[in-house]
């Protein structure tokens, strides 16, 4: 099948925050459980999920939908404050304005599958400039109405967006979840990205065909046929 189109996860991906997200959660886990979990931990807790799932799964699996929104909103405050007092800027990854214009310019659609909530998307698409080079609309966030990842549910959503197939499309992912999420939707290439000595653990994961560092990597020959 000939691959036509793209789908990028977001936060890892597109924007390489993690070190924000885990201080984020951590500061947060402080707050409300005493520091009961340590960096490295958090680290391996909370990449590629929705912050709801995570919350029950740290915290309580009791909480109800309004604390789960207030805890959130109060993690996501100090995430945004620490992206806005970064002194590199709120950057996309490396070689990605490029990528993406190239894609314009050959009209290659594209969408983005992101686990994070509409608030964060706002802050992107203010500082990012988001729609400068997608439409709002194919932009799938966590809206509390599907599965997150890894259940297939918010890259089928996305694909659906650009009118492709599945298999039809190209997927572009950091989070071991969001890798499985995009195999069982039946992406037809995933491609993971991550720094070198994550590399070889990547590329052996179910479903990644190959590993990227940063967007400086990849041209539109990667829509070539599998």
């Amino acid at each position: 099948m000939n691959l036509k189109g793209i789908v990028f996860d977001f936060n890892g991906t597109m924007y390489i925050d993690g070190d924000k997200q885990e201080a984020a959660w951590f500061e947060f886990f402080q707050r409300h459980a005493d520091g009961k979990y340590t960096v490295r931990q958090l680290h391996k807790m909370i990449h590629g999920i929705n912050g709801g799932e995570f919350l029950k799964m740290a915290l309580n699996p009791d909480l109800t939908e309004q604390e789960i929104y207030d805890l959130t909103e109060e993690k996501e405050d100090i995430y945004r404050e620490m992206c806005l007092n970064d002194p590199k800027g709120i950057n996309f990854t490396e070689g990605l304005p490029e990528f993406l214009t190239k894609l314009k310019e050959h009209a290659v659609p594209f969408a983005i599958a992101t686990a994070s909530a509409i608030g964060n998307v706002r802050f992107y698409m203010k500082h990012m400039h988001l729609t400068h080079w997608i439409p709002a609309e194919h932009i799938v966030y966590d809206d509390g109405t599907f599965k997150g990842k890894p259940e297939p549910d918010i890259y089928l959503m996305a694909m659906e967006r650009i009118g492709l197939c599945p298999g039809e499309c190209v997927v572009f992912e950091d989070a071991d979840a969001g890798i499985e999420a995009a195999r069982r939707a039946g992406a037809g290439k995933i491609i993971a990205i991550g720094p070198k000595k994550d590399h070889e653990r990547l590329l052996g994961l179910p479903g990644v065909t190959a590993v990227i560092e940063d967007f400086r990597e990849v041209g539109l020959d990667l829509l070539e046929t599998v």
